[in-house]
């Protein structure tokens, strides 16, 4: 029998095209490994969002501004706290604003005093909330509902610490039926004062009066903290320096 010819092409073919079957084979594999990988990648990704985009519209939201009226009258209570001082009840604005795409509830809230929430309480802090006609609002029985992009404005009265020299000051102009004083701002610039003590300089003219504040080390900030019905807490600040200028009356 003779022998045939040893040919590498018809040896190595076969072997060649089984190699590359087999490449193929594990390239199309990866492939879709790689693309069941980013479409599991994406659809977390989009799972997120959608979650994120939820929250956004579920959760509260709420902007709170505490403003002082010191043209507004005050009353001075017969509260003393000794070394602290004596309570003075003063208005201010309260404006709340639903930024938030759900309906919110105010069922709490509390005044403090201090360089954070929470810092310092006292007696008569907490003079209560009142609407636009001056009723006295209760929380518990009727809370505050906001609707989405709503913005509502109260009154809230804060009892603040005077010392014994801005109360001697108050003492000696008040209505002894209500223990109101009038223009307490105007009042106090007349004395060189403001309602914390703080040393000003007045100056009268024909349309008004203008104050300068010479010192200001005694002026407190003011927190209020309101809870929702969802046990969300928001927070808002305010401090009571005096403006510059108090118009004529």
């Amino acid at each position: 029998m003779k022998n045939k010819k040893f040919n590498p092409v018809n040896w190595f073919a076969p072997k060649a095209w089984t190699v590359i079957g087999i490449a193929g084979s594990i390239a199309l594999a990866l492939a879709s490994l790689i693309f069941s990988w980013k479409a599991v990648a994406i659809s977390d990704s989009a799972l997120k969002e959608q979650r994120r985009q939820f929250e956004e519209v579920q959760s509260e939201k709420l902007v709170i501004r505490l403003t002082p009226m010191p043209y507004d009258p005050i009353w001075l209570t017969e509260i003393k706290l000794g070394p602290e001082g004596q309570v003075a009840v003063t208005p201010w604005r309260l404006t709340l604003s639903n930024t938030g795409q759900q309906k919110l509830s105010i069922i709490n809230y509390e005044i403090s005093e201090g360089d954070k929430p929470g810092s310092k309480y006292y007696t008569g802090i907490n003079g209560g909330i009142w609407d636009g006609k001056m009723q006295r609002i209760d929380l518990l029985s009727e809370p505050i509902s906001i609707e989405p992009g709503e913005t509502r404005i109260y009154i809230v009265h804060i009892g603040i610490l005077i010392k014994p020299e801005v109360a001697k000051v108050l003492g000696k102009n008040i209505d002894l039926g209500t223990r109101m004083v009038t223009e307490p701002a105007k009042l106090l610039a007349t004395n060189g004062l403001d309602l914390f003590g703080n040393e000003v300089e007045f100056q009268q003219f024909a349309n008004g009066v203008v104050l300068t504040m010479l010192t200001n080390e005694a002026t407190p900030t003011y927190w209020c903290q309101l809870t929702t019905g969802r046990n969300n807490i928001f927070v808002g600040s305010g401090s009571a320096s005096l403006p510059a200028w108090i118009p004529a009356q």
